[in-house]
């Protein structure tokens, strides 16, 4: 993955975006439920 990656992050359970949001911080990360 590149460093400018957007990331659109797909909710599963509760704080789980946060987590993946959090092992990628090079990359935007846009979130959706």
């Amino acid at each position: 993955m590149t460093a400018q990656a957007d990331v659109i992050l797909l909710q599963k359970g509760l704080g789980s975006q946060d987590a993946v949001a959090a092992q990628i911080p090079h990359a935007r990360c846009l979130f959706a439920s």
